[in-house]
């Protein structure tokens, strides 16, 4: 992916230097998921050169690819078609233009199904490890096959899975009657009680907060992996088979994204897309030779799905104050290959993405940017850094600091430049602590402590002193509980 940055933001570069550039990295692409590959082949007797040459078990494909600043015409096909005449008979080709293509392309090809047309979103779709080539040559032509032409979008390659579980389409909306829990009073506050109590924060000033239930799953079997809110107030849960809007007001859900193998949290950006994380298809025909997880944007208004950034196994979604979406990668290490954790604000596309590694002295558990500048970083071994990313690409190794008590940090938000809130298992497991840590005088003021409410999984931060907290309750199936947790001088 790296490579493909580059070569994304090259300036200066000639076309013909760049054509090369882009052939050695789909060659070297096809490689990485186990498919033979070479890249600039020259013909019998020199009559001709292909681009790519590669082969998915008995078919062989001869590709042309091409990456100018516009819409590329009929030309290249016509030639591949000439060089397909002088190929045994069964060869395919497949034609890729990052630049797109102009209408004609597309009438031509409807009467010449022997090539393969493939756009940015397929290259991208196979650098971020959300497919791989075999499936991705398996599907388009399963889909072909069966309603002609050879060019399919990448969003048609994923249509929706039937659920056997459905999400369920009411949500029951809750009162702190209809849901109890136990609670207990923090060494600092004067009063704790189950509807709420206070605590002194940041220069001794006492800070009231209550804290209430909000919704829980009807009890079907959708299981959720994620939770954030909207800028209307409106939750989002992932799950392995997509992205659910919940209207807390009255408990009404709808699926936003029907997407399988969904992880982690999705978020939703100004505009109404929705950005989300998703593995490799567990339905695949051609198992991958690796798995990875791809960045993808939907747009559910004109229900076009794209690739906006790649990770790896264990990557997450998380944001900023500012409301700007990050993914996270934890890195890796082997005794052959190293990468640190890493972590890059989600752009419009891949390859314009600003990479910053992060450095630090343990290894990173999670992380929380607090702006444009700086994360907040929490450790194994229950320490967390606050790493500054204004001084270089690649800030330097950061100071670990101890954690400010032997506490077990699950979650944390970003609530403004300097405070965070922190939710973490208590020193015998058998309960939740919810605090907030100023990460300026690490100084650390207890909210509540909280038992009997199963595994507390997610902090979202949903507006000046509102806080939102997801649960997970078990019993004939887990379902997932919404707390709200809120904030007054």
């Amino acid at each position: 992916m790296a490579r493909y940055e580059t070569l994304h933001q090259a300036s200066g570069i000639t076309p013909q230097a760049r054509g090369q550039q882009l052939n050695l990295l789909l060659a070297d692409l096809f490689k990485a998921w186990g498919v033979e590959a070479c890249s600039d082949q020259t013909g019998l007797q020199g009559r001709d050169e292909i681009d790519v040459g590669f082969s998915l078990g008995n078919t062989y494909y001869i590709l042309e690819a091409k990456w100018g600043k516009d819409a590329i015409s009929a030309d290249p096909l016509a030639k591949l078609l000439l060089r397909l005449r002088v190929r045994p008979p069964g060869v395919l080709g497949v034609l890729v233009s990052m630049s797109g293509y102009t209408r004609h392309v597309y009438d031509f090809s409807a009467s010449h199904p022997e090539i393969i047309l493939l756009n940015r979103d397929h290259v991208e779709s196979m650098l971020s490890g959300l497919i791989g080539p075999a499936e991705l040559m398996h599907r388009i032509m399963s889909y072909c096959s069966r309603h002609g032409g050879s060019f399919v979008p990448i969003g048609v390659l994923f249509p929706p899975y039937e659920n056997p579980y459905p999400a369920p389409s009411q949500w029951d909306v809750l009162s702190r009657e209809r849901l109890s829990f136990e609670c207990s009073r923090p060494p600092n506050s004067d009063v704790i009680t189950p509807k709420g109590g206070s605590f002194y924060g940041d220069n001794r000033r006492k800070i009231t907060f209550s804290l209430e239930p909000v919704v829980i799953g009807s009890g079907s079997h959708y299981e959720t992996d994620g939770f954030s809110v909207t800028n209307d107030r409106r939750f989002l849960f992932t799950g392995e088979y997509g992205v659910q809007e919940v209207d807390p007001s009255n408990g009404s859900s709808m699926m936003l994204l029907k997407l399988s193998d969904c992880t982690s949290t999705a978020y939703a950006e100004p505009g109404g897309s929705i950005v989300a994380l998703r593995g490799h298809d567990g339905r695949s025909v051609v198992p991958p030779p690796r798995r990875g997880i791809a960045t993808v944007r939907w747009n559910p208004l004109e229900s076009i799905l794209s690739i906006a950034a790649c990770g790896v196994a264990g990557s997450k979604l998380t944001r900023d104050i500012d409301g700007n979406i990050w993914l996270f990668c934890p890195g890796t290490s082997s005794l052959f290959y190293s990468k640190p954790p890493s972590i890059e604000r989600i752009g419009k596309e891949p390859g314009n993405q600003n990479l910053l590694d992060i450095t630090c002295k343990a290894k990173v558990a999670d992380v929380c940017p607090m702006g444009a500048t700086s994360v907040f970083v929490t450790t194994s071994g229950n320490g967390y850094a606050l790493v500054d990313l204004s001084d270089t690409g690649s800030p330097s190794g950061a100071e670990i600091v101890s954690s400010p008590s032997d506490l077990y940090t699950s979650a944390v938000a970003a609530l403004d430049e300097q405070r965070v809130a922190i939710l973490a298992r208590n020193k015998y497991g058998n309960g939740w602590c919810f605090y907030i840590f100023n990460t300026v005088t690490h100084r650390r003021s207890d909210i509540v402590e909280l038992t009997g409410l199963a595994d507390i999984t997610d902090i979202e931060v949903a507006g000046e002193g509102e806080i939102l907290l997801r649960c997970i309750t078990y019993g004939v199936s887990p379902r997932s509980t919404v707390w709200k947790v809120t904030l007054s001088d």
